[in-house]
């Protein structure tokens, strides 16, 4: 699916339209996520994912970066670290892909949050057997 807007226009409906539904965004998702967010967006309307596909992928970087919190070594952690810093504006990009497609519905609302929902009780989880795995004491 060839998108024809461009990164301004693309911002203007999805991400302006859903400040006029649901008001003022907090300031990291105003100042970090979205901005970088909408580029993937482009990318993913670009390939033609729909916003569920990316929640899944989303999730998936979520599990990946776990699994490297729990290994030893700051290089390691680095990797965990930098995919969860780029799960984040994931999680914008497919509910922004859903406004532009006009697919966006609670369902798929719900759908949406169940990544963030697991990377809160999963993140740690990992960091704490990672601690453990790095120094081998229970304190």
């Amino acid at each position: 699916m060839r998108v024809t807007q461009s990164i301004k226009e693309l911002r203007q409906i999805c991400q302006y339209s859903r400040d006029k539904d649901y008001g003022k965004r907090p300031w990291p998702e105003r100042n970090l996520q979205r901005p970088i967010s909408i580029y993937f967006t482009w990318l993913f309307l670009e390939i033609g994912l729909s916003a569920n596909q990316v929640s899944f992928i989303s999730f998936i970087i979520t599990v990946i970066a776990g699994a490297f919190l729990i290994l030893p070594g700051p290089g390691y952690w680095f990797i965990g670290i930098a995919l969860l810093l780029l799960y984040e504006p994931l999680t914008c990009a497919d509910g922004e892909i859903a406004r532009y497609n006009k697919t966006a519905s609670p369902k798929g609302a719900f759908w949406n949050s169940m990544p963030e929902q697991f990377a809160w009780a999963y993140t740690p989880i990992c960091i704490s057997f990672g601690l453990y795995s790095m120094f081998h004491n229970i304190y």
